[in-house]
């Protein structure tokens, strides 16, 4: 499966602890989510739950705009730099190893 499934890409990366690469999709019916592949594009594995901020937040994630590895002592995370409406950006800390799931702090 190519990533050209995802025509809402907005930001990939290959992460070299793990030796993933990384994408996020954004697609205004489907929501955004994070994909990676382990075998350098081959296929895709998507998470079990797309990324969000808890339902009591009162925020709705509009697009993830920008991802970074963590640090090599946070081998499972993953930051986002993300896009809240109307225009206001946020960083989440969704940790892979988690289904993805924004930190709370």
């Amino acid at each position: 499966m190519a990533l050209s499934k995802w025509p809402g890409n907005h930001h990939a990366l290959y992460d070299a602890r793990s030796g993933r690469i990384y994408a996020t999709s954004n697609d205004s019916w489907f929501g955004c989510e994070v994909v990676w592949s382990s075998d350098l594009g081959t296929s895709w594995t998507t998470a079990k739950q797309n990324p969000a901020f808890p339902e009591d937040s009162g925020q709705k994630l509009e697009r993830i705009w920008h991802i970074e590895p963590g640090r090599d002592s946070e081998p499972q995370v993953l930051y986002a730099g993300v896009a809240l409406p109307p225009c206001s950006v946020a960083m989440m800390r969704p940790d892979l190893g988690r289904d993805l799931k924004p930190d709370a702090t």
